[in-house]
């Protein structure tokens, strides 16, 4: 069976998609992401998703030829597609900011290219949530605050990928970020909550971290039931 992507406004085969050579997410990393799964065929989340997906590409000044209905469009033909409408799947979400023009900066009439994967969801092994994981520290050290871009998913994700690079090697499924002065931030992959006592800690989103969405689920369902957060 076929596996189909969504990409320049149609459905293709996985296989036959083409991405330009000159496309600025190929060359530069020059594009935003987002990551969701479904349970079922219900996208988990996905307005919040959108969100946060759509103020990044107005801060980092994308062009904007499309809205949010139209992603929810693409996204359920490419479920419906791929057969997925009853079962839990992985999606992604891509966004270029398009061909290069010979400029770096933001300027100069960009129509970005939006790319819609879909899939089968792979589980995590039931060991890991009997068990817990193994996590090691990043040797790569954040500046704890000041930095514009932490707070968008960009897709030059090099950095994250270092990291979990660094936790394979070390025989482990995560790696954690750490400011210079040896503050937690965030995983590689995952936001970080700790418990002492009766409070459920997180670090704030003042510092360089990714506003996750499975991060204001848990905050959330933690104050509805009298958990305090800080």
């Amino acid at each position: 069976m076929f596996k189909y992507v969504f990409i320049s406004g149609k459905l293709v085969i996985e296989s036959k998609a083409k991405i330009p050579v000159r496309d600025r997410g190929f060359l530069y990393g020059d594009g935003l992401f987002e990551t969701l799964r479904s349970y079922g065929g219900y996208i988990f989340m996905l307005d919040a998703h959108l969100e946060r997906l759509f103020f990044s590409l107005k801060v980092l000044k994308y062009n904007l030829p499309f809205d949010k209905e139209y992603i929810k469009d693409a996204l359920r033909k490419t479920i419906d597609k791929n057969n997925l409408g009853k079962r839990d799947a992985y999606i992604k979400i891509i966004v270029t900011r398009g061909i290069h023009s010979g400029e770096l900066h933001f300027g100069g009439g960009y129509k970005p290219n939006l790319v819609i994967i879909a899939d089968s969801l792979t589980h995590y092994p039931e060991v890991d949530y009997t068990e817990g994981i193994n996590i090691t520290t990043s040797s790569i050290r954040r500046p704890q605050v000041g930095s514009p871009l932490y707070c968008h998913k960009l897709l030059n994700y090099f950095e994250n990928i270092f990291a979990k690079n660094e936790a394979h090697y070390n025989r482990s499924q995560e790696a954690v970020f750490l400011t210079r002065d040896h503050l937690v931030l965030e995983g590689a992959t995952s936001n970080i909550f700790f418990v002492k006592g009766n409070i459920v800690y997180t670090p704030p989103l003042t510092q360089n971290i990714l506003p996750g969405i499975t991060r204001e689920v848990v905050i959330k369902i933690c104050r509805e039931n009298g958990i305090k957060v800080k």
